[in-house]
């Protein structure tokens, strides 16, 4: 297999210069015959915005603490750029308040050069509205690029489909959408589709991606419950990033999403790539994320067309499908191969429908090269479902390597993989069966909720220390690569079992 080499961090030059360009306020205190160009002489409506051409540097404050209702719209016309970005924010104090009961509150089409910060976005009620909070779409054709997008301390909720979404859907039917995003602490909650959703035009046959160098972190999905009455697709996902190239996501959080998924195509899933290449997911959290029908509901999934990737330092427990996710279907975009689990905690995961903590599988084309070294594992038996620690099923998958693993059932399978599969390969790992089996950590079946970022924290799952030579596996196991970290961020000895040294 091809050595797969990718940069656990991401940089990428996304900090606007100070500001520049005019100010438009608008405060609940002020009039539409105001020219809002002062604190003191503020607008009072969204829609006497949406009759300004905006500039580059331009910015657009809505007092913090006051509530306003409407459907702010910018179009090409409007658009920044990288040095001088058109910004939507809130003065004061306090976060402004958007509401809108029918539809989205903000709506950007064919612009870069965008930054959204400190605002909440409401759509009152997720079962009759019928928009997003944040909409940033781009139907330029040509594989266009619209760069340079700033998203900031936002809360969406309550809205019919997302709470953000950037998507690419352009006349031609190419491959444009966004490049040099940021997506950092927001708060994404009670809407029915997705709390956040990157995507592009659906081509199966496609040669790029609509959407590169993006990265999120510090946000947080929660409850986005799934459309019971959308049959033909999945809904209900905390956070989909789809055709996109060179992502991160990274101190994010998902839980109790997807419940009221009622798909029989497919389902949810906490934080998820698909069609994506070189992109990492790190150092997240996925609890108790749901499935409403019973397909999916995994924490973290790798989905179809998904290649270079890497799920690491993340942490799993109590969700309906898999811990992590490694699914191709029939016709997807890309192939799916050459990607890397490492680092990861997964606890009781697999709750529903015959799932494991790790689960690998395909409908279409095999899935090839993967590699899946240092990750602790901690599976028990569940009502009304086979569960297993690692489970590799459907499809002629190849090359697959299980190396330095610390895996711990309770009642349950360790591994169920099935014959058809070639070339799957498990050495240097430990197997316990748990409680006749004691393995020698700190502790098992905890189930913890860490920080993101203070995973160094964790109690349960640490090698006791007059343990570490027994805990040591493969001594040229992937780990060896130079540089790598545990999951609570310790030096990386040779040969180590598990996520955690010590």
């Amino acid at each position: 297999m091809r050595l797969l080499i990718l940069l656990a961090t991401f940089s990428v030059s996304l900090v606007a210069k100070p500001p520049g360009g005019r100010f438009f306020y608008v405060a609940n205190s002020g009039s539409d015959a105001n020219d809002g160009r002062t604190a003191q002489t503020p607008f009072r409506s969204i829609g006497k915005l949406n009759e300004i051409d905006f500039e580059p540097g331009d910015h657009i404050a809505f007092r913090g603490g006051d509530t306003f209702v409407g459907h702010l719209q910018l179009s090409h016309e409007d658009e920044g750029t990288p040095a001088n970005p058109v910004q939507i924010e809130s003065y004061g104090a306090d976060r402004a308040v958007l509401q809108n009961a029918d539809t989205s509150t903000i709506s950007i089409q064919d612009a870069g050069g965008i930054v959204v910060q400190q605002l909440t976005l409401t759509g009152v009620n997720r079962t009759t509205n019928r928009g997003r909070g944040l909409h940033l779409l781009n139907t330029r054709p040509k594989a266009d690029k619209r760069p340079f997008i700033q998203l900031k301390n936002i809360s969406a909720s309550s809205f019919g489909l997302d709470g953000i979404c950037l998507a690419g859907q352009p006349t031609d039917s190419s491959q444009s959408g966004f490049e040099n995003v940021l997506i950092t602490q927001c708060d994404l909650f009670d809407n029915q589709y997705h709390g956040l959703f990157v995507t592009g035009f659906w081509d199966t046959n496609a040669a790029g991606y609509a959407n590169k160098h993006i990265k999120i972190d510090h946000c947080v999905a929660y409850e986005n419950t799934g459309n019971p009455l959308f049959m033909t697709n999945h809904s209900g996902s905390g956070m989909e990033i789809d055709d996109v190239e060179d992502a991160v996501i990274e101190y994010c959080e998902a839980y109790n999403n997807g419940y009221l998924c009622n798909s029989r195509v497919g389902g949810p899933c906490g934080i998820w790539l698909h069609a994506a290449n070189r992109s990492v997911i790190q150092y997240c959290v996925a609890i108790n994320n749901r499935t409403g029908r019973g397909l999916d509901g995994a924490g973290f999934d790798l989905d179809g067309g998904t290649t270079n990737c890497i799920i690491q330092y993340c942490y799993a427990r109590d969700n309906d499908g898999a811990g992590i996710l490694l699914w191709n279907y029939e016709q997807a975009p890309h192939t799916l191969e050459n990607n890397v689990l490492r680092f990861n905690i997964l606890e009781n995961n697999g709750r529903r429908n015959d799932y494991a903590d790790i689960y690998i599988g395909s409908s279409g084309t095999p899935i090839r090269g993967i590699q899946v070294y240092n990750n602790t594992i901690a599976t028990s038996q569940q009502p009304r479902t086979k569960a297993a620690a690692i489970r590799v099923t459907s499809g002629v998958n190849v090359g697959f390597t299980f190396a330095n693993n610390l895996i711990i059932t309770n009642n349950c399978l360790d591994k169920d993989v099935q014959p058809q599969n070639k070339d799957i390969v498990f050495e240097g790992n430990k197997w316990y069966h748990y409680p006749t089996q004691r393995p020698p950590i700190s502790g098992v079946f905890t189930s913890e909720s860490p920080q993101p970022t203070a995973f160094a924290q964790l109690k349960g799952y640490r090698p006791i220390q007059q343990a570490a030579s027994v805990l040591m596996g493969k001594t040229k196991a992937p780990n060896a690569a130079k540089g790598l970290r545990d999951f609570a961020g310790q030096p990386v000895p040779v040969g180590l079992v598990g996520a955690l040294a010590r």
